[in-house]
């Protein structure tokens, strides 16, 4: 499979975002590491949203698989974010 381009949003609800918001900023890339087929090229965070700019050579639900696993392994409660993928063309 090609190498395709997008950028995966995760939009979360957490009322206390900017006490937590370092746990994510560590966490988030060393887990993407460990997949092969997803690499994350640049990552900025807004108001309860973390965006990451990514190349991946698997499905796009793959993708989104992959950081919902990582985010229930930190958040530990899956209602309390959403991941969105945006393919860049």
């Amino acid at each position: 499979m090609d190498n395709k381009l997008a950028v995966c949003r995760i939009r979360t609800n957490f009322e206390n975002f900017n006490m937590v918001i370092d746990k994510f900023i560590e966490k988030i890339p060393l887990k993407i590491e460990n997949y092969k087929n997803v690499k994350i090229i640049n990552s900025f965070i807004t108001d309860n949203l973390f965006n990451f700019d990514i190349e991946y050579s698997c499905s796009d639900q793959d993708v989104k698989d992959i950081f919902e696993n990582i985010m229930k392994e930190i958040v530990n409660s899956p209602s309390r974010f959403i991941v969105e993928l945006e393919p860049i063309n």
